[in-house]
């Protein structure tokens, strides 16, 4: 069966890393069922996904009630080791920054998750995404 391995954090948050196809770049997104789109990027991290951009937006509403509009786009990820095109939603960002290394730029949510199976065990700070076989 094959496995996406990733390790809950110093925050106690899920977190993952992906790769974009044909690119040696990786970055960490934390896992959130609370999300039911496929990935979210924050605004200062985008250009690492090398996106394709649409003159379309969406209302959404993030943690805390509040409601907001995103522009939408497209990219590629490598998920469970082959390309796969993921609707990334551009989430608001402050300020232009650096993500550090081990710091998440974004949220993977259950669209994407859906229909694998996810383990989260806080106490060995370990996170597993399984194919679904059927």
């Amino acid at each position: 069966m094959s496995e996406i391995v990733g390790h809950v954090d110093a925050r106690d948050r899920p977190v993952i890393s992906l790769t974009i196809p044909n690119q040696e770049d990786s970055f960490l997104v934390t896992v959130d069922t609370g999300f039911n789109r496929q990935l979210l990027i924050h605004r200062s991290d985008i250009a690492r996904l090398h996106c394709d951009f649409f003159d379309l937006a969406i209302a959404v509403e993030l943690a805390g009630r509040e409601r907001r509009t995103l522009e939408v786009a497209r990219s590629q990820i490598l998920w469970f080791e082959r390309s796969r095109d993921v609707e990334v939603l551009i989430g608001p960002g402050s300020q232009p920054r650096t993500a550090l290394a081990d710091e998440p730029i974004g949220l993977i949510g259950t669209a994407l998750l859906s229909p694998h199976k996810l383990t989260i065990d806080f106490a060995a700070r370990r996170v597993v995404i399984s194919e679904n076989e059927d």
